[in-house]
């Protein structure tokens, strides 16, 4: 691993593989992004990922794949300042999403980690907003050595129950 990313995350997942993402995964993610994120917050993933080009060019998406070739979970993440005055090579976790059967395996883990891989000379720091009540998706972040930088209620551009992590690389 490289000394830059560092030991960020361990997983234990046995015979999963991760692998690039596009177009013709989408609906694959949509369908899982449906199932990950039903039990935190009620939006329409779905329409969010038929929209996934949005993101930009350069962007990256990274699926976790199980011995049969099933899609367990995914991150996506894209070139995009938090603010003003950070510079064009911050980047924003889009997505993290684990399909609910799989979860506490160290999956989500295994992504995250591999996005930083990934991102290793390419990215000055990496950012995510989600929501409080997302335990799992916040101590995720937080073992991969984000910190919080904005509590609910204190960054204006996102609604007030949003929690913003960050990480310099």
């Amino acid at each position: 691993m490289n000394s830059k990313v560092g030991a960020v995350v361990s997983a234990n997942v046995q015979g999963w593989t991760t692998g690039a993402l596009d177009e013709a995964d989408w609906p694959n993610m949509a369908e899982l992004g449906e199932q990950a994120y039903a039990e935190v917050h009620p939006y329409a993933v779905r329409d969010l990922l038929e929209g996934h080009a949005e993101m930009g060019p350069g962007s990256v998406s990274l699926g976790g794949f199980g011995p049969d070739g099933e899609l367990g979970g995914f991150v996506s993440a894209c070139p995009r300042p938090l603010n003003g005055d950070d510079p064009a090579d911050v980047w924003q976790i889009w997505y993290l999403a684990v399909a609910p059967h799989l979860r506490g395996q160290g999956l989500g883990n295994h992504l995250l980690n591999s996005l930083l891989v990934r991102l290793d000379g390419e990215a000055s720091a990496l950012w995510v907003w989600t929501w409080p009540h997302a335990r799992a998706a916040t101590a995720t972040y937080r073992r991969a050595g984000m910190e919080i930088l904005y509590p609910p209620g204190a960054y204006i551009y996102f609604e007030p129950t949003t929690l913003v992590l960050r990480r310099e690389l």
